[in-house]
């Protein structure tokens, strides 16, 4: 089975936590012998040091080198009320990561000829269409929602899953801010408005749901049992969202307005498992 020739651009991100101890040790060891095994013993002790000071409940980290895993290990607890450690397989809110999922999703499409792109975005959407009282919004395509040059603004908003007059709709989100503010392929702005927009193109495409899929499409096919789109209720291996406030109070959960920018859960070990596919 083929998968995602732009795998490399898209999940390389993924791995955001960079720790130079682990580097330095793994470079001064590799002096002394050939094929070095990795001694990990200050990075553990840099992140248990960190965990208690600065009131972290949890933390997992992978290591990957050549598709080989060198270190893959969880500390602390992911639901402090309920005392359950963290482990490879909890499943973290990705937050922003999730916007690497969507574009390896459209970049799947992509390959099965399914979008072009250099279209634009509104030839894919099918209920709501982005608009511009200034600029063509043909010139607003897949390629310009993917790095943020649509000519959308920033935008983000979240709503509590008890707050049942907050709407939670991208359809609504479109067509209320959906408007190509400046002009396609020649501004940066940061947009989640832009990534939400790029779920909806991958639901109306493939006439299913952005969460089924998600699962159909990437997670199964890549063994990642640990992921899914949507919020914390009905899964148990989860870490807990804490505020990052002194006391890391607990967080409510929500939901976003945008679940192609930042609503994918996925664990350490999904994730590593998804970079060592060849």
């Amino acid at each position: 089975m083929k998968f995602f020739t732009a795998r490399n651009l898209v999940w390389k991100h993924l791995l955001i936590t960079v720790f130079i101890s682990a580097a330095t040790e793994m470079s001064a060891q590799s002096k002394l012998t050939e094929n070095p095994k990795p001694d990990f013993s200050k990075t553990k002790k840099l992140i248990k040091a960190q965990l208690e000071h600065n009131k972290i409940p949890s933390i997992s980290i992978a290591v990957i080198k050549h598709g080989k895993i060198l270190w893959e290990e969880s500390f602390g607890i992911a639901d402090k009320e309920n005392n359950i450690k963290a482990n490879i397989h909890t499943s973290y809110y990705l937050a922003s990561l999730s916007k690497s999922i969507t574009a390896t999703a459209i970049m799947r499409l992509s390959e099965e000829n399914l979008i072009n792109l250099n279209s634009p975005a509104n030839k894919y959407l099918k209920n709501v269409k982005v608009s511009s009282f200034l600029w063509n919004v043909d010139s607003a395509t897949i390629q310009r929602l993917l790095n943020h040059t649509a000519g959308l603004t920033t935008y983000h908003r979240d709503c509590y899953l008890n707050e049942p007059s907050c709407p939670q709709s991208i359809d609504s989100a479109v067509q209320r801010y959906g408007i190509i503010f400046w002009e396609p392929g020649n501004h940066f702005d940061y947009s989640n408005l832009g990534y939400g927009i790029l779920g909806k193109v991958i639901s109306d495409v493939s006439n299913k749901s952005f969460s089924n899929y998600l699962e159909s499409e990437l997670f199964t096919p890549l063994g990642m049992q640990n992921s899914f789109l949507g919020t914390s209720l009905n899964y148990k291996n989860i870490a807990a969202r804490y505020n990052s406030d002194s006391a890391r109070s607990r967080a409510p959960d929500v939901v976003s307005y945008t679940p192609g920018a930042s609503s994918v859960y996925s664990s350490v070990d999904d994730l590593r498992n998804l970079l060592c596919f060849s």
